[in-house]
């Protein structure tokens, strides 16, 4: 009887200390610095660890930028007279955002691997905007017309396509050449027997032109942000009770509604997924409403979250290492290996982060190490006391 009750407890001390191990892991802080000028953001991270986004130059105009996995950041060489903001990254180094001029028109451009710059021109439009970007160099996008209109993109080299609807846009794209991004539903939402319009829904848009409507949670609207190589995607969506929540969508491509940090009256947005189902976003963490002649003042703040298993973390939670001085506010990019980067502010300015996971002995390898290690230890009791006992018999 002894052994038994000795021998469960040593299982149920194994199965929880695996447990604890497997807990959300913590992660060491890299400030990814600015290009000579006072703010910066990340928006995108590959599976090697190289990092996009925008930074101020020294006269206070913007640059896309590319920072290596050590977090050395590099400036994209824009055209004279251009703003710049790199958006999406792929595994080759390749970057697309867009160019601004002093007219405030976009451009949608590419880069190589090799950082030159490529105008990839407006697609028939006023204005054009790249966002996503996969490994084969494909940029999903949008094109916007001077009548407000705008289309969804595809450019795939050497050629490109419109589509969708007169409100649309690609927002990503994955490695199968799927697009997420949004759409006018086709399915009208009716307000009363005479009333009804149509809302922008969440969609992916697959290569042989079928569109798959995401639908809402339970709201009028929704927007996908970005797709996974599995096909999953995230975004944000309306709720009945008007309120904008982070989802992911399940295997057959149903929405998951991954909540927020206050229930009831929290918002929150999914802006990037890894293909390990994983969800990096923004969540409401507090809300004020103050009125000042009439008019508004206020309204929510965020933090950056991630999520494990569905459950999403205030990312401010995880930090172990450089960590002081730092409230972040948003995590726009996650790569397989679990690094996350986004926009936070240190010491009161705002700065792009890199998020590193910390290493650690695999689990559950460590855990079981020290079970057999404290089994063996166990048994070798227990074997010297019945050698012991055997000699006093």
């Amino acid at each position: 009887m002894t052994n038994y009750y000795l021998n469960s407890s040593l299982l149920v001390a194994c199965l929880l200390a695996t447990n604890a191990a497997q807990a959300d892991p913590t992660f060491r802080l890299t400030n990814l610095g600015t290009l000579g000028g006072s703010a910066s953001w990340a928006t995108a991270i590959n599976a090697n660890g190289q990092v996009t986004g925008s930074a101020q130059i020294a006269d206070g105009s913007y640059r896309a930028f590319i920072a290596d996995p050590n977090g050395t950041m590099r400036e994209v060489v824009t055209p004279s007279g251009f703003n710049s903001y790199g958006l999406d990254i792929n595994n080759a180094g390749q970057i697309t955002g867009y160019l601004l001029d002093t007219s405030s028109k976009r451009r949608a451009f590419l880069t190589n691997a090799h950082g030159a710059l490529s105008d990839l021109g407006t697609y028939g439009g006023n204005s054009s905007v790249g966002l996503g970007i996969n490994d084969a160099g494909q940029v999903a996008g949008q094109v916007i017309h001077n009548t407000g209109d705008a289309n969804a993109f595809v450019d795939n080299p050497p050629g490109y396509y419109v589509c969708c609807s007169s409100f649309s846009s690609g927002n990503d794209i994955n490695s199968s050449g799927q697009v997420a991004g949004f759409d006018y539903s086709r399915t009208p939402y009716y307000f009363s027997e005479t009333n009804y319009g149509h809302f922008t829904h969440a969609y992916i848009f697959n290569p042989n032109g079928q569109q798959i409507d995401l639908g809402t949670l339970g709201g009028t609207a929704s927007w996908a942000s970005a797709i996974n190589d599995t096909g999953q995607v995230t975004g944000y969506a309306y709720t009945k009770t008007g309120k904008t929540h982070a989802f992911l969508t399940a295997a057959g491509g149903q929405m998951v509604d991954l909540g927020t940090f206050i229930p009831d009256i929290g918002e929150s947005e999914g802006a990037d997924i890894n293909n390990l189902g994983q969800v990096v976003g923004k969540a409401s963490i507090s809300y004020t409403s103050n009125y000042v002649n009439g008019q508004q003042l206020g309204g929510y703040s965020y933090h950056a979250f991630t999520t494990r298993d569905g459950v999403m973390t205030d990312l401010n939670l995880l930090i172990a290492e450089g960590g002081t001085g730092w409230e972040l506010l948003s995590a726009d990019g996650i790569n397989d290996n679990g690094q996350i980067v986004g926009m936070g502010m240190f010491n009161g300015l705002q700065r792009a982060y890199l998020l590193t996971p910390i290493a650690a002995v695999p689990v559950p390898s460590a855990v079981w190490f020290f079970c057999i290690g404290l089994s063996w230890l166990v048994f070798s009791f227990r074997k010297n006391r019945n050698f012991v006992q055997s000699k006093q018999d």
